[in-house]
């Protein structure tokens, strides 16, 4: 793994660590942080369904 994977999974620092806070925010529904700039609320909800949505077909193919 790359030192900023490391980084963000251990100790949520970096992009990485950004990225894993909002998405555990997420979901345990705690929307005040919920927060990756850029991006809005919004934005996040549809890059969840269309993760889930990924996810759904790659495993439909196994």
């Amino acid at each position: 793994m790359s030192k900023d994977v490391i980084d963000g999974l251990l100790y949520k620092k970096g992009l990485m660590g950004k990225v894993l806070t909002c998405v555990l925010a997420y979901e345990i529904s705690d929307w005040e942080n919920v927060s990756l700039e850029p991006l809005g609320t919004d934005e996040i909800l549809v890059a969840n369904i269309e993760a889930v949505t990924w996810s759904n077909m790659i495993m439909d193919t196994l």
